[in-house]
């Protein structure tokens, strides 16, 4: 939580350099077996996560949560637009003096005690005293041969988009109490302004030790999220607009790894949640790198 406040404030300073809202504020709904320890937690940091009945919740937001079980609301949390967000990126980047190159790729990392050499793909060789990896699921076998063994593993995760036609957007949803065997743990919803609404199953997806190329939805994830949405959410139609696959990069714990080995500094792997965290890790890497 403290990774996040320091994040929500750089999100705002990027909002106002680019004069546009990239933090939507649609408050949070979280149910479990017992949150209690999660909800206090939250209140000891000043984060109005109140408990909330289910009833309420159906009045509120259309959303159906068994009586059994544990529920709060957070009215300040919200989601990232995703896009928008990239796009600012890029301009402050571009802004500050960063040449941004698109489409190239980086081929091998050779680190020596004066720096390191970067070869690429139709680029040549790039050279500078200090790297920051952030290389995603390709990060592994990238710092392999250098020595850095990186404990993570790469799975596909399945997305899916349903229509969405309410005035007023949904909340997001943290749904704990859905964890399953073998399609993963606790489902999540958030607003997706261009598809509707977004929903998946944190970390369902095949496990493997490299990337493969050409990944597709798992079915049997995609009826698991459409039957949530079916029991959930009654006002959406259960059946996916789209499908989609991404890739998480999980470490142990589902920590974030940042860290420096000489010339190297490595910001990977980020577990399938880090993307909200993004401006925070930018520093924290930054700073690795100027130490």
């Amino acid at each position: 939580m403290s990774l996040w406040r320091e994040a929500e404030s750089l999100w705002g300073e990027l909002e106002d350099e680019c004069g546009s809202e990239l933090l939507r504020r649609v408050g949070l709904v979280a149910h479990g077996g017992d949150l209690r320890s999660e909800r206090e937690s939250l209140v000891s940091l000043g984060v109005p996560a109140t408990k909330t009945a289910a009833d309420e919740i159906a009045a509120r937001f259309g959303i159906r949560l068994p009586d059994a079980g544990d529920a709060y609301l957070d009215s300040t949390a919200g989601f990232i637009l995703a896009a928008r967000a990239r796009d600012a990126f890029a301009t402050s980047c571009a802004v500050h003096g960063v040449t941004t190159l698109e489409g190239v790729t980086i081929t091998a990392l050779a680190p020596s005690a004066t720096g390191v050499a970067l070869p690429t793909s139709g680029h040549g060789t790039f050279t500078a005293d200090v790297a920051i990896i952030t290389a995603g699921a390709w990060a592994r076998a990238l710092l392999a041969p250098t020595g850095i063994e990186l404990p993570v593993y790469v799975s596909h995760e399945t997305t899916a988009y349903f229509a969405n036609s309410a005035d007023a957007p949904l909340p997001v949803i943290v749904d704990y109490a859905t964890a399953d065997a073998v399609t993963g743990s606790g489902i999540y919803a958030l607003p997706s302004p261009s598809l509707g609404l977004k929903v998946a199953a944190h970390h369902s997806g095949l496990r493997a030790d490299h990337v493969v190329a050409t990944a597709v939805p798992d079915e049997r994830v995609v009826e698991r999220l459409s039957r949530w949405v079916g029991e959930r959410l009654p006002a959406l139609t259960a059946t996916p607009i789209r499908t989609e696959t991404c890739l998480y990069t999980v470490a142990p714990d589902e920590r974030l790894l940042l860290f420096r080995e000489g010339p190297l500094v490595v910001g990977a792997a980020c577990s399938g949640h880090a993307f909200k965290f993004a401006p925070a890790t930018g520093r924290r890497l930054a700073d690795l790198a100027l130490a």
